[in-house]
């Protein structure tokens, strides 16, 4: 524990793998943070990169683990083992922090009830047209609470969920609720978050602890990012139920019953077949016009319509994936989880 009247000791856990392109802005914001040095470490867990990324951080002054698993649940769990922080803060190597990113977050663990703090995730002033209309979509899965990357948070409250890569813990509430499942590849912050909850801790958003967070750059990883978010989100529901919710449900419902729906109409009649789609038509314009008031840019406004039909398709596809091929290690867990 720190000394009376002295700032507690943070360990800042980065999983990372083949984020050359990244890690360097990642860890000069760490740097730039309004934190005394000596109370701060940076540790970055290693997925076996096949790039530069351990060389740029090991040069930055961050100290780098191996996490053979590759995952971030493996790379979250890693990186807390080699820490020695009182509290442990978690990013991703494709985010930015803010320079009162720690120090202003610690004053919430007055409460002694509050086991961890995230904050509001922004755009970063030079993302790519395509990355702001995919956060502009993504604000769309904000507002309809199937996404806990809020940019907008006026004031302090309790959440169900905030995202791994933007949030601090108390030691304490994180040597209860580790390690995570191994077999995940994404989604590992929801399990986490349930863990910390059914732990009796409670979780806080507040808006002073933020981070600039760029999204994928292209549509192919974008979907391929969705259609994990998917997959995982259904393993958690095996682990528990509780992790699944009434959106995450209809998410995964629609595109079946979508088929069903176009099936009967163009059986029964073509016209209303035309009218279904003219109606799908008129709501993509509609979004059009709502992303281009949104971010004032036409092209922008064009990536958040492909980046919002990525996201409506990926996310079932993976849900539905592990419902009808599930992973072995879940397939499992699920199995033993039914028998306990």
């Amino acid at each position: 524990m720190s000394a009376p009247g002295q700032l507690p000791f943070v360990s800042v856990v980065i999983p990372a793998r083949n984020e050359e392109s990244n890690i360097r802005t990642c860890i000069e914001a760490l740097h730039r943070l309004d934190y005394p040095k000596d109370r701060l470490e940076i540790i970055i867990a290693d997925g076996m990169s096949g790039d530069r990324t351990r060389e740029i951080a090991e040069s930055l002054g961050a100290i780098v683990v191996e996490n053979p698993g590759l995952y971030v649940a493996d790379g979250r769990h890693v990186g807390f083992e080699h820490s020695k922080g009182e509290f442990v803060a978690f990013s991703d190597a494709d985010c930015v922090v803010d320079r009162g990113w720690i120090r202003d977050a610690l004053k919430y663990f007055d409460d002694p009830t509050v086991g961890a703090v995230s904050g509001p995730t922004l755009v970063p002033p030079n993302e790519t047209r395509f990355g702001r209309g995919a956060a502009w979509a993504f604000s769309l899965a904000v507002a309809g609470g199937a996404s806990c990357q809020a940019d907008t948070i006026t004031r302090a409250r309790e959440v169900r969920d905030m995202p791994g890569g933007n949030c601090i813990c108390r030691r304490e509430v994180i040597e209860q609720v580790m390690p995570l499942a191994t077999g995940l590849v994404a989604s590992e912050d929801v399990e986490m978050n349930w863990r910390i909850r059914k732990n009796g801790w409670r979780l806080l958003q507040v808006p002073e602890f933020r981070v600039w967070h760029y999204k994928r750059p292209t549509p192919k990883r974008l979907a391929r990012q969705i259609y994990r978010f998917g997959v995982t989100r259904c393993q958690c529901g095996k682990i528990s139920r509780e992790m699944l919710g009434f959106w995450h449900w209809a998410m995964a419902a629609w595109m079946p019953l979508a088929v069903v729906l176009v099936a009967i109409l163009a059986v029964w009649t073509p016209k209303a077949l035309l009218a279904f789609a003219g109606a799908a038509v008129v709501g993509l314009v509609g979004l059009f016009v709502a992303a281009w008031i949104g971010t004032r840019s036409f092209v922008a406004a064009l990536n958040a319509v492909f980046a919002f039909l990525i996201l409506l398709m990926a996310w079932p596809v993976g849900f539905l994936h592990e419902v009808l091929f599930p992973a072995r290690y879940f397939r499992e867990h699920s199995v033993h989880r039914r028998r306990t």
